[in-house]
């Protein structure tokens, strides 16, 4: 094939320079034609593209977050509200009319786990506290005309759980004694005046027990089992005080409205008891080579319950007249 040269116009055939004036023959270059795309084998899944995927994988782990933290708060909701704690107050029913100064008022829980117990409110006064059920008070001296009444029930920590409030009327004269018994009020002030004393001693004991602890934690060689015969003494002596103590709360009469008061006393005072023992035990393994930890532990934990319940009860008397 006879081609020219683009710059002189001579044949320069199929030469790559001209013979004439030097200049390099122009080549073009076959046409490209695009690849051939082939369809891939059957079963087998066509790759994607680098980008693709690369934006692909990066929706996908987006998503994948967004319902874990979706699925995390939905958690949370659920631990959180978890069975729930409700109060229902069951007498007097909301808006009635009773008659009379002494109303017994009563609620019922919707469940008990985790509650440590529930207070009374009249008026927004508290006048009771009930550690179990029944929940149940007896108010004396309640005034003709409306009143409030709430319950609320607390864990052990005072974290208030749930709550109820509702209003009722009293109309009219005082309540009297069914035939042949007795107006309970000369009973309540001499019972008043009986677990005042009783709820002084188990103060008094409380701080000999904790005062013993510690000694027993400065006195004691506990690497070589050596324990003061003072601490053992002492010891066996507070836990005859603690017995004496119980008796004695076991003894009292209560009226009808402060049953709940004897109910929660007795309580402590067994708190107490369990405590002296355990500083008994306790002295007792040590000398002997024994688990003294898990009998110190026992009365960590009767410490523990006692501390959170006491200063409660004590305002619970307080309320309802005994002079502590």
């Amino acid at each position: 094939m006879m081609e020219k040269c683009p710059v002189c116009g001579r044949d320069i055939g199929e030469k790559n320079f001209c013979p004439f004036c030097g200049t390099a023959r122009t080549v073009q270059p076959p046409a490209q034609l695009p690849p051939t795309v082939l369809p891939p084998p059957p079963g087998v899944a066509q790759a994607v593209a680098p980008e693709k995927k690369k934006r692909t994988l990066l929706w996908v782990v987006l998503a994948v977050i967004a319902v874990a933290v979706v699925a995390g708060v939905v958690v949370a909701v659920v631990l959180l509200s978890g069975d729930g704690v409700s109060v229902t107050i069951t007498s007097p029913t909301n808006g009635s009319t009773v008659t009379g100064p002494t109303v017994v008022v009563t609620a019922v829980l919707s469940s008990t786990s985790g509650v440590s117990r529930v207070d009374i409110y009249l008026d927004d006064e508290k006048r009771s506290t009930v550690y179990h059920a029944p929940y149940k008070a007896k108010l004396t001296g309640v005034s003709p005309g409306a009143h409030n009444l709430e319950f609320t029930a607390f864990d052990g920590s005072g974290f208030r759980l749930a709550s109820a409030r509702s209003t009722f009327e009293v109309k009219g004269g005082a309540d009297k004694p069914k035939d042949g018994q007795d107006d309970d009020s000369g009973k309540s002030s001499a019972y008043k005046t009986a677990v005042a004393s009783r709820i002084d001693e188990a103060s008094a004991l409380n701080s000999r027990i904790s005062s013993l602890a510690d000694r027993i934690n400065s006195d004691v060689n506990f690497a070589s089992g050596s324990v003061p015969s003072s601490l053992t003494a002492d010891a066996q002596n507070l836990y005859a005080q603690a017995l004496t103590l119980i008796t004695g709360a076991s003894a009292l009469d209560p009226p009808t409205d402060m049953a709940d008061i004897q109910s929660q006393f007795k309580i402590l005072v067994e708190y107490l008891k369990v405590r002296a023992e355990a500083l008994q035990k306790g002295l007792r393994a040590i000398t002997a080579g024994g688990d003294y930890k898990a009998e110190f532990d026992r009365g960590g934990a009767a410490k523990s319950s006692f501390d959170a319940a006491w200063p409660g009860f004590l305002n619970t008397c307080r309320g309802r007249g005994i002079s502590i």
